[in-house]
């Protein structure tokens, strides 16, 4: 039995992870990073967190994205900035985690995202399941994508759309088919706008933004949306995964399905709130024409 101020259950889409920690100050610092996110569903995995090498200098990778190498069923994240096994018959994980790397909770969330993967693999509906770079708003009922690379304006576009819609968040998005239609829903994986509600919607639109000198919607082919849309879905691999060509060519499958299913536009931007009025013509327009 495990006391609760130990743990953290954190909800990332359909899955709940229980993380257990030898802390309650670690504990603590999760639900309160994560607040809105914590659950009260039985978790699909407990993840046991041992914290090491407290006060030492470790170096951290200069991108989020950390190396990573498999043996049976163990995991070593750059070099052993995270080691751990995944024992996938008890739904359990044990890692042991540098403390230094808490100090950049993002790369850590890497790790987070193989577990989620690794979680939805066993779903025959986790083939159409990602996660995605972007902002995610609900507005009118209607989910919309916004995405590119870092500084393209996912934060800015969240803090604009507060006011008149409600932002599912700013860095992290799932992408997802049900039922031959697909939605986008929120993470627990924030960029700087904090205030991003854990729900999902039809997903309307994908826009790839850039900022520009005036709002404008372009329309753009097919193949260019896939080669710019791919960069920005996170690449599918799972805890115990090497197989990095088939899960290539997962992503491009699911951006080639999602470009023939949901509309798909070019967005520049100024940073204000008429970039709406742009969206809102350019749905009636649509809407006239079906």
């Amino acid at each position: 039995m495990v006391e609760t101020n130990l743990e953290c259950r954190l909800q990332v889409g359909q899955i709940c992870f229980r993380l257990v920690f030898t802390s309650p100050s670690h504990a603590r610092f999760f639900n309160k990073y994560y607040q809105g996110f914590i659950s009260n569903q039985e978790p699909d995995i407990t993840i046991h967190v041992k914290v090491i090498g407290k006060g030492e200098s470790t170096p951290l990778p200069n991108s989020i994205i950390m190396s990573k190498t498999v043996e049976g069923d163990s995991f070593n994240f750059h070099s052993g900035l995270i080691t751990g096994t995944l024992d996938r018959e008890n739904h359990t994980c044990k890692i042991e985690v540098k403390e230094a790397l808490f100090k950049r909770i993002r790369i850590f969330e890497h790790f987070l995202f193989q577990t989620y993967y690794t979680l939805i693999a066993t779903n025959p509906a986790g083939e159409s399941n990602f996660l995605a770079h972007a902002c995610s708003v609900q507005r009118n009922g209607a989910g919309y994508l916004f995405t590119g690379p870092p500084e393209s304006g996912k934060s800015t576009i969240a803090g604009i759309s507060a006011p008149m819609a409600t932002v599912l968040g700013d860095e992290i998005a799932i992408v997802k088919k049900e039922d031959s239609h697909y939605f986008v829903g929120a993470t627990p994986f924030r960029g700087d706008f904090r205030e991003s509600v854990n729900m999902q919607a039809p997903l309307k639109a994908v826009f790839l933004i850039v900022h520009g000198k005036e709002n404008e919607i372009r329309k753009i082919s097919k193949i260019e949306f896939v080669t710019r849309f791919v960069r920005e879905v996170i690449y599918p691999g799972t805890l115990l995964s090497t197989e990095r060509k088939e899960d290539f060519t997962r992503m491009i499958q699911f951006c080639t399905d999602l470009s023939e299913n949901v509309p798909f536009y070019e967005l520049r931007f100024l940073p204000d709130q008429r970039f709406w009025s742009e969206i809102d013509k350019l749905s009636l327009k649509n809407n006239m024409e079906e």
